[in-house]
């Protein structure tokens, strides 16, 4: 009787060696089967590099990146000439406000001068010279002392 146990416990054993046998030799069938086609695809992409002619897939990726970079480098171009444009007016505005401070300069000294002139005695006029800024420190926007006129 336990030779019987023993002999269907071996033949249990082996069946299960055999199924497993089986398996390690279908998987090793597939993972060869793999093996050669990854094998394949290597000796076709070290073709294509060693003739210089990557595949449609490689292509249309360089395309596609090329066209992002073109789209960026059109963005950015828009973007200079917007603020181009922007300068030249920011240009014309400032020039514009530098004549009409000159103006307005030569103006104020004008009226300064008639106004010395016109109402003030030769004395009141010296004195008056001499609390008005320079017109050096006027172009600075400073003034040296502030004006005092006092009439009596």
């Amino acid at each position: 009787r336990a030779a019987g146990a023993a002999e269907s416990a071996r033949a249990e054993l082996q069946s299960k060696l055999d199924a497993a046998t089986r398996r390690r030799d279908d998987d090793a069938a597939a993972h060869r089967g793999a093996l050669q086609q990854r094998e394949r695809r290597v000796a076709e992409l070290e073709g294509q590099l060693d003739t210089g002619k990557p595949s449609e897939a490689a292509m249309f990726n360089i395309a596609r990146d090329q066209a992002k970079r073109d789209a960026e480098a059109d963005k950015l171009r828009a973007q200079l000439a917007s603020l181009r444009k922007m300068l030249k007016e920011s240009h014309r505005v400032l020039s514009h406000l530098m004549k009409q401070e000159s103006a307005l300069k030569a103006e104020g000294r004008g009226l300064r001068a008639r106004y010395r002139d016109s109402s003030l005695s030769e004395e009141e006029a010296a004195h008056h010279r001499r609390s008005w800024p320079s017109r050096d420190a006027t172009s600075s926007g400073s003034r040296a002392s502030t004006p005092s006129t006092s009439r009596t």
